[in-house]
């Protein structure tokens, strides 16, 4: 006879591990901050940077002022976060955010957080804002048009192409793009520029380092 296992259960096994899976990383970090808190600086958000949420209600105006900016702006960072997916698949991770940072020498620092996962998708028959959508899909077209430049921490058409069935850009517009991998730049320059650190010395080949590692590396040995 088949097991029978609701969807409570299947929620329940799912934050148990993902709880254990924070927990360990979470208390990873607390343990490091413990132990060489003395020797290092909090960190501090610059205070003059904007970070704007783009969503359904987003106003149009604030829409097209950002696409008027990525139009004129060539560098960008992008990063995304995934989402679990409660219920009726509460196994499931869901491509839930992008976020992008605009990069120019002679502005304000600006970060967008686009909540993808509340854009068409929550859009009803009866308050759908076709205008806004197609606001949003220009907004994108702009960012990633050919020859900008796109920074990522991994792959940056790895981290992307989940996020495809959003129709918001296509693998075809990513390969019209510079894409870096920082990861890969910084795993190089720390191996060259501390070759004798005992982690440049453990660590495997292909062992990827975190970016919360990589930054207190840095600020360690700087």
């Amino acid at each position: 006879m088949e097991h029978y296992e609701s969807s409570l259960d299947k929620l329940d096994q799912l934050m148990q591990r993902y709880r254990r899976q924070d927990i360990l990383r979470n208390q990873h970090y607390e343990d490091l901050s413990q132990r060489y808190y003395p020797f290092i600086k909090a960190f501090q958000l610059p205070q003059n940077h904007h970070c704007i949420y783009i969503h359904r209600l987003t106003s149009t105006e604030v829409l097209n002022n950002l696409i008027n900016l990525a139009s004129e702006i060539d560098y960008f960072t992008i990063d995304t976060q995934h989402q679990i997916e409660v219920y009726p698949r509460a196994s499931d991770d869901v491509p839930a955010i992008i976020q992008i940072e605009l990069h120019s020498k002679n502005r304000t620092p600006l970060v967008l957080l686009i909540e993808v996962l509340y854009l068409q998708t929550k859009f009803t028959t009866r308050t759908r804002d076709e205008s806004k959508e197609k606001k949003i899909n220009e907004l994108f077209q702009q960012i990633f048009s050919p020859n900008k430049h796109i920074y990522a921490w991994g792959n940056p058409k790895e981290k992307l192409s989940s996020f495809y069935h959003y129709n918001l850009f296509t693998t075809n517009d990513l390969d019209q793009l510079y894409l870096y991998n920082v990861h890969d730049y910084f795993a190089q320059w720390y191996k060259i520029a501390y070759p004798h650190s005992l982690i440049s010395q453990t660590r495997t080949r292909n062992e990827p380092y975190t970016l919360q590692t990589s930054l207190f590396l840095v600020f360690m040995n700087g």
